[in-house]
């Protein structure tokens, strides 16, 4: 059996990885919510569907 010589470690590194896709979340609806219908057009959404997934929390997938 081995033992984790830095107790936490998986947990700070997890809680890492969940703020980085928080992260990225929050800039995609970012950039989402700053585009003009052509733009939007040219991804193949909607504006209402480019609202939509601009206003959810960063925390929803």
């Amino acid at each position: 059996m081995q033992i984790d010589p830095t107790p936490g470690t998986r947990h700070r590194t997890a809680l890492g990885g969940l703020i980085a896709t928080w992260r990225r979340r929050r800039h995609g609806r970012m950039a989402l919510a700053a585009m003009d219908p052509r733009l939007l057009r040219d991804i193949g959404l909607s504006p209402e569907a480019a609202s939509t997934e601009a206003l959810k929390p960063f925390w929803r997938a």
